[in-house]
């Protein structure tokens, strides 16, 4: 696993993880984050994520699954991190043309629930999020840094696993842990 984040224009490099701690099953989250207490307590950093899908263990309503392919959590723990950047290669991105993960009628069809959902009270906001798949002929930590080039935003960070690249462009900071509890 590998983690680069670019928080405030501030690049940390986490590379070489001690350990993964990954969470697939939502009656394992208070174990999860039990273990990621202890590593924190420990003295070393966490980097990673935490899915949207998290989130549905915490309200009855929206418990969907007992067991998701895609890690509800996925932390790294790692030693003090580097503060210098991956590199960028230079070699053009050679993008395929992008798909979404849902078709258009489940697409509609979520609007619809979602329309619902605020019609009835169950929620005031929802920000729905979309994936989309495509191919590049480049290095994905590439494509993340000139789209932050375009895009720049506060809080973006780039995760590397054995499965998936994420590239995550936010503007928004979700959590963050300062000091000790």
């Amino acid at each position: 696993m590998l983690v680069q984040i670019d928080f405030e224009n501030k690049p940390l490099l986490f590379a070489s993880p001690l350990e993964v701690i990954t969470c697939h099953e939502p009656t394992k989250l208070a174990a999860t984050f039990s273990a990621m207490e202890k590593a924190l307590t420990a003295g070393y950093y966490l980097a990673g994520y935490i899915s949207y899908e998290a989130g549905y263990a915490f309200e009855i309503k929206l418990k969907d699954k007992d067991h998701y392919e895609f890690p509800l959590i996925q932390m790294g723990v790692f030693r003090a991190p580097s503060q210098k950047p991956l590199a960028v290669s230079r070699k053009p991105l050679g993008l395929t043309p992008a798909q979404l993960n849902l078709t258009r009628e489940e697409y509609f069809a979520n609007i619809e629930r979602i329309k619902h959902y605020l019609e009835i009270g169950d929620t005031y906001e929802i920000t729905y999020c979309v994936k989309f798949r495509f191919e590049t002929n480049n290095q994905p930590y590439t494509l993340y840094a000139k789209l932050l080039r375009k895009q720049p935003v506060p809080y973006p960070a780039y995760i590397e696993t054995d499965r998936y690249k994420i590239l995550s462009l936010s503007p928004e900071l979700f959590m963050k842990k300062e000091g000790s509890f």
